[in-house]
């Protein structure tokens, strides 16, 4: 028994209703993970990163990168763009800094919405939202002030606005996945490889498509946004070559690339030694969805759609493998190979909702969703991130000290603070946001004792180092 085709409508009716309320459970679904992040925009404390950019980018209003050494490479334009626009209506609190990110997150949750709205069955459909939300370390990065939330949002809405013309067998507008692919690069520089694959597709389809359904205008804008896009960020590419950012990353893509991104999926789960561990699963499941969906005539034969969503992700790694190969960049790794995930899972969860898609397919869609729910509830917090646990209760940690100091020392006295590389790269923040100038801070490098000092912020793997202080 197969399913219903994703190009099937959806609505059913002259009112549609029943496409309006199949809707309901995924705009519930997509309520709550907006929910969920916007608390821990509040809750979790700044990051060592987002600290930096706000004191050192946003507040000087230095709005284009001019060094690329380490920390001075994590400028992300658009989101410093958007943080000062947010910082200057709403002040610098945790949740002013982050608001441009929780509009991100709206913009993702909107996009892998309408990716889903044809899948017939309101159960795959949740499922299907589901396999494209429910990873934790994902989510983190909407509740941070990073441009990897401008990435991934960019990114989805370029899937879903190509996969719309796709559905629709349309040439017109083409401009329409580029103009967000552009948004997605300068989110993180790496999505590049999208943008030069999306522009590729629809280079092609403009091609290949009958005269009379195509306009040379549109494709002509497409090219014009990507170069004006990729113009903008020329500099930048430069800076970042001459400044080694470009070194920074792995040297192998799959002992390095995949291995770090796994181990970061896995959120607090078990360490990953080999990444083949995660590897392999996901390479099975992709070979088994190809295999089961390969065209064999009549309704199982190969629409446009999966031909594309196929093509896209092998365009994106062969860019990668090449810039690898020809410059010696470095493979992205952890946060930067993210953009992988979603590279992946919206091929995936087209193929088994698309056309030939049966029962089976419906059964692994739901197992995929099943797993990856529970995965995201067994991880849930309002403490931390995955990669910046170590400072993600600075704040409390900050205020228990402040309470604390005034039986420890007569007024007036400096407070001496000794921490960690994470917990020290924030205290700067919050001394301007609590009024700490009373409080003086060291940081404890890695390997080295922590100095002598009233209070230690002790992460885990440096206590017994407080010992020999």
């Amino acid at each position: 028994m197969e399913l219903p085709m994703i190009s099937e409508p959806l609505a059913s009716g002259p009112d549609g209703r029943r496409g309006r309320i199949g809707a309901i459970p995924v705009q519930v679904t997509a309520l709550l993970f907006f929910i969920y992040a916007a608390v821990r925009a509040v809750m979790v404390s700044l990051t060592y990163d987002e600290s930096y950019t706000l004191l050192h980018h946003v507040l000087p209003g230095v709005f284009y990168p001019d060094t690329f050494e380490t920390m001075p490479a994590n400028h992300h334009p658009v989101n410093v763009w958007t943080v000062w626009c947010s910082t200057h209506l709403f002040g610098t609190s945790e949740l002013a800094v982050r608001l441009p990110s929780l509009l991100a997150y709206l913009l993702y949750l909107v996009a892998t919405a309408g990716i889903t709205r044809k899948v017939p069955s309101k159960l795959l459909r949740v499922a299907a939202f589901l396999v494209l939300n429910a990873h934790p370390y994902l989510v983190d990065f909407f509740s941070l002030a990073r441009g990897y939330a401008w990435a991934h949002a960019g990114m989805m809405l370029a899937w879903w606005a190509l996969l719309e013309q796709l559905e629709r067998g349309q040439v017109r507008r083409l401009w329409l996945p580029v103009a967000f692919s552009v948004l997605a690069t300068y989110g993180s520089l790496v999505l590049v490889h999208f943008l030069l694959a999306v522009l590729a597709i629809q280079t092609v389809r403009f091609v290949a498509a009958p005269r009379h359904l195509r306009r040379a205008s549109d494709l002509l804008l497409a090219w014009m946004l990507a170069i004006a896009g990729l113009a903008g960020l020329l500099p930048y590419v430069l800076g970042a070559m001459e400044g080694g950012a470009f070194g920074q990353g792995a040297a192998g893509f799959w002992r390095g690339c995949i291995s770090s991104l796994a181990e970061h999926l896995l959120y607090d789960g078990p360490s990953v030694d080999d990444p083949l561990v995660v590897a392999v699963p996901l390479v099975v499941v992709l070979l088994v969805v190809l295999l089961a969906t390969w065209p064999r005539g009549g309704r199982r034969r190969w629409s446009e759609g999966n031909l594309v969503v196929l093509t896209l992700p092998a365009i994106v790694l062969g860019s990668m493998a090449m810039q690898h190969l020809l410059l010696g960049t470095a493979w992205p790794m952890s946060r930067s190979a993210l953009f992988l995930l979603p590279l992946v899972l919206v091929p995936l969860v087209v193929m088994l909702t698309g056309p030939g898609a049966g029962r089976w397919q419906g059964v692994m869609l739901l197992g995929l969703a099943f797993v990856f729910t529970g995965h995201l509830l067994a991880n849930l917090n309002m403490s931390h991130t995955r990669e910046w646990f170590a400072s993600g209760e600075a704040r409390k940690l900050f205020g228990l000290i402040v309470k604390d100091a005034p039986d420890l020392a007569p007024a007036g006295r400096v407070i001496t603070v000794s921490s960690g590389q994470q917990c020290f790269g924030v205290s700067e923040y919050y001394r301007m946001r609590l009024g700490l100038e009373h409080l003086s801070f060291t940081e404890r490098l890695p390997d080295q004792d922590f100095a002598p000092a009233d209070y230690y912020l002790v992460e885990s793997w440096g206590q017994e180092l407080v010992d020999h202080a």
